[in-house]
């Protein structure tokens, strides 16, 4: 059990600075270009981290899956903290909307 609250403390504690930082900037900023820049950032992190999976530079060698896979999941938990802050903010939104 030890290490499964490990992981969990872990994924909230990298995840936390993304979904502040996201849920600021959908708040503050009005330009959508802007307010998006954190998927920008994962798009970016996702093509890295394919193009050392599959070996698209053409360097071979298991370092590379290993560090795919390492940069793969930093992506995925800081994409589970914008996603967290998009669905945060949508909801606020629809009930502030609502209440209209």
């Amino acid at each position: 059990m030890e290490d499964f609250l490990y992981t969990v403390l872990w994924v909230a504690v990298y995840s936390i600075p993304s979904f502040l930082i996201q849920l600021v900037l959908c708040f503050k900023v009005n330009n959508r270009f802007f307010r998006l820049f954190p998927v920008y950032i994962l798009i970016a992190g996702r093509g890295c981290t394919v193009d050392m999976y599959f070996n698209l530079s053409g360097i071979h060698g298991s370092w590379h899956e290993l560090s795919a896979f390492i940069t793969g999941v930093y992506t995925a938990v800081f994409s589970l903290g914008v996603l967290s802050a998009f669905i945060v903010y949508k909801f606020y939104k629809f009930y502030k909307n609502r209440q209209r």
